[in-house]
């Protein structure tokens, strides 16, 4: 575990010891208005190498919230909560794939196999089995309608146009 992933555990521990109620979500990569720099990559020719695989956890913006959002109502209408939740879509996948997505929307060729960073090489699919057991249902439910909404709505799409 990294120094950032250390810190982090001490700090849901501390949340968790408290003496008021607390229930930890861990997110995935977020992504959304704002957040898009992956889209810029692909759009630049950059594409993720096909090995080693690395895969990609991924959850919209709009899901973070929503997520807060029920969670929040399920204790107010007194729905026991579990410590710990994943904030993740429901579709773990692998980098390049999402890339190579995103690429076929923007109608660009990857020129540029980029090589995976060090911090990447957990590699880990998440389950959001959890959040799904309470009753949420996302908005986003993959990658591929929340970067549909996030090219559309950023404007990515009418780019590619010109």
């Amino acid at each position: 575990t990294s120094f950032s992933g250390n810190l982090m555990r001490e700090a849901e521990q501390a949340l968790l010891n408290h003496p008021l109620p607390g229930t930890v979500v861990r997110f995935s990569g977020i992504y959304g208005p704002g957040r898009d720099r992956l889209i810029h990559q692909v759009a630049e020719g950059r594409i993720a190498a096909v090995t080693p695989v690395i895969y990609s956890n991924r959850i919209h913006r709009d899901d973070c919230t929503g997520i807060l959002a029920h969670l929040i109502r399920c204790q107010e209408s007194g729905t026991p909560l579990a410590d710990l939740y994943l904030g993740s879509d429901c579709e773990p996948v692998t980098l390049h794939n999402v890339m190579a997505w995103l690429a076929k929307q923007l109608k660009v060729e990857s020129t540029d196999t980029m090589q995976s960073p060090l911090r990447r090489r957990a590699s880990k699919r998440c389950d959001n089995r959890r959040i799904l057991e309470t009753g949420y249902t996302f908005r986003y439910p993959t990658y591929k309608e929340g970067y549909a909404q996030v090219l559309k709505e950023g404007g990515f799409l009418e780019l590619q146009k010109a």
